[in-house]
């Protein structure tokens, strides 16, 4: 699993605050209050572990946050690691004479 890990991108999505969860949750009217208490629970749970992730994104705006994303994928795509063929290209382009 740890050799995965090189190979994944985390981000974590998070709500402006337990009060705006609350109000997106209720708004949504799929969960009873139960189901809500129970996720709100399971959110700060969450939310208290999000330094694991690479990335944490707070959520205050929908086109915003998925701009974020998308800049966070575009930079960790042309992370050198990532850049497959760049050694070929590279002593193709630029010979090193010995």
């Amino acid at each position: 699993m740890e050799m995965m890990r090189e190979h994944v991108v985390s981000i974590f999505i998070m709500p402006p605050s337990m009060e705006e969860l609350r109000r997106r949750l209720c708004g949504r009217r799929a969960d009873d209050s139960e189901v809500v208490e129970a996720r709100l629970k399971g959110a700060a749970f969450e939310i208290s572990h999000c330094e694991a992730y690479d990335y944490v994104i707070v959520n205050e705006d929908i086109e915003e946050t998925a701009d974020r994303i998308s800049n966070i994928l575009r930079a960790e795509q042309m992370k050198t690691c990532r850049q497959v063929g760049l050694r070929e290209l590279l002593e193709s382009r630029f010979p090193i004479e010995d």
